[in-house]
């Protein structure tokens, strides 16, 4: 049977409370030295990097009602649809 990994009980206050008109966002910007790659380069260095870093291949998902924090579950990331230039 596999562990359900819930949401800390920190990250779970920041979720319930970052709500409004200027919500908490998070995203990234790649520096890349050298010659420019080409987007289908891009998004297969970064697709491929992604299983260093297993949360970035999550997603949370709402517990039942009564059962307790959301909880991560992995997920298949369209790589296409994160990475633009």
């Amino acid at each position: 049977m596999q562990k359900i990994d819930r949401v800390s009980a920190d990250d779970h206050t920041a979720l319930a409370t970052d709500v409004g008109p200027a919500p908490m966002q998070v995203g990234a910007v790649v520096g890349l030295a050298g010659p420019e790659p080409s987007l289908e380069d891009l998004r297969e260095r970064i697709g491929s990097a992604l299983g260093a870093v297993p949360r970035f291949r999550q997603r949370l998902l709402q517990a039942p009602f009564g059962c307790g924090r959301p909880y991560w579950v992995d997920t298949e990331v369209e790589v296409d649809a994160h990475v633009t230039r």
